[in-house]
């Protein structure tokens, strides 16, 4: 940035890292939005569209659906088959609608035009899992799996409880076993936001009911995590064991009345920037 701040690939890459490698909203939706400040018409069309997927996405996130659903469009109208601009619209529309169906139908769209992206295999195996479908998320996750390991990937470890879940309702207990072990040591690991909401959801799955609550307060103090949390938290599996505790609905408001406020502020800083 220092040596070119005019290029769409270091911001790109920044947007990258602040969705990816050191999750952080708030960054993640100011470098999008450094992005379209850029001269669109000198970049080529699939460079552009992926400027206008950064700033959707970081958009959606940060809990402004309406705007990110303009920008995805827009991201899609510069380059139609950019496969990342399709699911995460998919996303989006589910963020409007609530429909679970839809989404993975959405989902296994994008997956039919190119059968090898492991990415959108391991999102349509999660909806399954969300939908309670463990025979189909099995019959992706298995897929994603192997093909994950067939190339010596190590991705989306934060996706291993989810998969160990299913695995588990499939009779698989030694392979499910081992991606808890592995989940749980990323999870401990993990310096971002998300290292409490990953130890509760681990807690609740191995009954311990009151360390899977103290994590979830814990979480319930950051601010500054995805919308999907949000959207997605109530209807997970992982945390069918802490439904019913006392404590469960309070905190649950707690997050959602802090996600609201920080909605608020970042409402309020793009308004003076005349970027909404």
């Amino acid at each position: 940035m220092e040596y070119n701040p005019n290029s769409a690939l270091v911001i790109n890459t920044l947007s990258d890292f602040y969705t990816s490698y050191i999750p952080d909203t708030e960054k993640y939706l100011e470098y999008a939005i450094k992005g379209i400040s850029l001269d669109i018409a000198a970049q080529d069309s699939i460079t552009a569209s992926f400027v206008y997927l950064a700033l959707s996405n970081a958009l959606v996130q940060s809990g402004f659906v309406n705007e990110a659903e303009k920008y995805i469009n827009t991201s899609l109208e510069y380059y139609p088959d950019n496969l990342y601009s399709e699911y995460v619209k998919a996303y989006i529309l589910f963020a409007k609608n609530g429909d679970l169906f839809d989404l993975k139908e959405l989902l296994i769209n994008a997956l039919n035009k190119d059968s090898t992206r492991l990415d959108i295999m391991q999102e349509v195996g999660k909806i399954c899992y969300f939908l309670r479908d463990y025979e189909s998320a099995y019959m992706y996750y298995r897929k994603f799996i192997d093909s994950k390991e067939a190339q010596n990937l190590d991705i989306y470890r934060g996706e291993n409880a989810k998969i160990g879940f299913v695995f588990s309702k499939m009779g698989l207990a030694e392979e499910s076993e081992k991606l808890f072990m592995d989940f749980k040591n990323y999870a401990d690991n993990d310096k971002s936001v998300y290292k409490d909401l990953s130890l509760a959801a681990y807690y609740s799955y191995r009954g311990e009911i009151e360390n899977a609550i103290e994590h979830l307060e814990l979480f319930s103090q950051e601010t500054n995590y995805h919308y999907w949390i949000i959207l997605f938290i109530k209807m997970d599996p992982l945390v069918d064991n802490i439904k019913d505790h006392p404590e469960f609905n309070r905190i649950l408001k707690v997050m959602e009345f802090n996600f609201w406020s920080n909605y608020k502020k970042i409402k309020t800083s793009l308004r003076k920037k005349e970027l909404l």
